[in-house]
């Protein structure tokens, strides 16, 4: 038994964030000045944003 075989693994737990699932995503926003880092991504693609447009921090919440 592999830890890495992917049916080893547990279930993959959703989150929601405005009411609707999300799920993290690398941002690469070193071009715009933003660096890099796990951002939030709604199911159908688009970011999620925080008050000053920026992607929001997975983190976060």
């Amino acid at each position: 038994m592999s830890k890495n075989n992917p049916k080893n693994r547990g279930a993959a737990v959703l989150k929601k964030f405005n009411d609707r699932v999300v799920k993290p995503v690398r941002y690469i926003g070193t071009h715009v000045g933003h660096g890099k880092y796990m951002a939030v991504q709604y199911e159908d693609g688009s970011m999620a944003l925080d008050n000053s447009g920026k992607p929001l921090l997975w983190d976060s919440i």
